[in-house]
């Protein structure tokens, strides 16, 4: 009797290879065809001078924002010395950069399923991968000489890191996430608050205190990769000015401008009119109280000032303040200077935060204890929201942690559809049951991270 042919159904590493795949083919046709055919587009055609200073670099004219200028301290240097080593290497070709920023997005959705798979399941990280591969202003953002790119997939690999805390190796695991942030707060400063934030929520589950000399070694440590990578650009910056800045300075446009932009919305001008409107008005501030900017020194102190301009202008009303903060929250996932990008944030950004909720919501009702499995993404996504809320409600800058909203969007979806996902609350148990140290020295993530590194390639299973 002939038994029925068996249905071959793909396996997980077939999957992950086609998202990657995918991920990397969306971006290169974007580079390479769409975005030429918008080059007259004038909100895609910035670039905050990342690459000015590169090039400046390759000319031997220093890290400078003009040839012929003085140094600066207005952008961190992590992102122009990436462009700098890709013109070093191939010649002055822009293509090379997006091709560079095409293979990072690969990385990315990499770890976007290794977060999904660590936190939930296979399932809801080959989902969450799935949705990067596709987000509409990654995409865009993989074709400009933008941070952005770079950005996520530094805050991804964060995130992956920071699962295992403190781990069985905290000194070595401490120092190498402390690495990963120091590069962060070398591409962007924002995130330079991050830890205390996060470490003081993490300690607010009672079974991470149980325990708190590994943690103790893992921060110390953490500092230490910090410092290590920080270091020569924060001496750099106090050979030129006398001031301890770890990061740079951009005059004060961030908070200055998110204000203005804040404040006026609704006036009748676009994004676009008042963000111009914003640096207009802050520039004939600066040089009317500091005259003209021309050294790094000059550079610190208009940034102090338009700074304190800004909070002057949010503790005159602090009621209205507050009432922007609670509008801005939700803002900033999908304001942009483009009206089409802006209705696709708005379409996108809140189906998967609807997703998420219901996630949450899930879990709340019968998983509590998976919570805290989860606030090493949660803490990320929240941070960056409400410090954006505050300085700058735009979609670019939330973008960053977009990838881990679709990681929480991939656990509601699952839910909401009944898909395969092995409970986060069993996992817990599981490796609460392992442990002979308690949950603080080996949470569930520990045995799991060496587990996805290294069987991802090798797993068969059929879902």
């Amino acid at each position: 009797m002939d038994r029925p042919p068996r249905r071959l159904l793909l396996s997980t590493r077939a999957k992950l290879g086609a998202i990657i795949l995918l991920t990397v083919v969306v971006r290169l046709g974007f580079c390479l065809a769409v975005y030429p055919a918008l080059s007259h587009v004038p909100f895609l055609q910035g670039h905050d001078g990342y690459e000015d200073v590169a090039r400046n670099l390759l000319s031997g004219s220093g890290y400078s924002m003009d040839p012929d200028g003085p140094p600066t301290i207005k952008q961190p240097p992590l992102y122009p010395i990436v462009i700098y080593l890709t013109y070093a290497s191939v010649g002055i070709h822009y293509w090379a950069v997006q091709i560079v920023q095409v293979l990072l997005a690969g990385v990315t959705a990499w770890l976007i399923f290794l977060i999904g798979r660590i936190v939930f399941s296979e399932t809801v990280g080959l989902l969450a991968a799935a949705f990067f591969s596709v987000h509409p202003h990654l995409i865009q953002y993989t074709a400009r000489p933008y941070t952005e790119t770079l950005y996520v997939f530094l805050i991804c690999l964060f995130a992956y890191l920071l699962l295992d805390i403190p781990g069985s190796a905290p000194r070595r695991g401490g120092l190498i996430a402390g690495g990963v942030f120091g590069l962060m707060t070398l591409t962007k400063g924002v995130a330079i608050g991050f830890p205390a934030f996060f470490f003081l929520g993490w300690l607010l589950d009672p079974s991470h205190r149980r325990s708190l000399s590994p943690l103790g070694r893992y921060l110390s440590s953490f500092l230490i990769g910090a410092a290590i990578i920080v270091s020569p650009w924060a001496y750099r910056n106090y050979a030129l000015t006398g001031r301890v800045i770890l990061t740079s300075t951009w005059e004060g446009a961030p908070l200055y401008n998110g204000v203005y932009v804040s404040t006026h919305l609704g006036d009748g001008r676009t994004p676009s009119a008042l963000d111009r409107a914003a640096s207009l008005e802050r520039q004939q501030i600066l040089e009317g109280q500091l005259g003209q900017i021309q050294s790094p020194v000059d550079e610190y102190h208009a940034d102090r000032l338009a700074y304190s301009l800004a909070f002057k202008k949010i503790f005159d009303s602090p009621h209205r303040a507050g009432k922007l903060f609670v509008r801005n929250l939700v803002l900033v996932w999908f304001l942009t200077r483009s009206t089409l990008f802006t209705y696709l944030g708005l379409f996108v950004h809140l189906a998967l935060l609807g997703l998420s909720l219901y996630g949450l919501v899930w879990m709340v009702r019968h998983d509590r204890e998976g919570l805290g499995k989860i606030w090493a993404i949660g803490s990320l996504i929240i941070y960056f929201n409400v410090i954006y809320a505050i300085a700058y409600p735009f979609v670019r800058y939330i973008l960053p942690v977009a990838p881990l909203i679709m990681v929480l969007a991939s656990f509601g979806l699952v839910k909401i559809l009944n898909l395969e996902g092995p409970s986060p609350s069993a996992q817990t148990e599981s490796g609460a049951r392992e442990s002979s140290t308690g949950p603080a020295l080996t949470p569930p993530h520990r045995q799991m991270v060496g587990f996805s590194l290294q069987s991802t390639w090798r797993d068969h299973d059929y879902v």
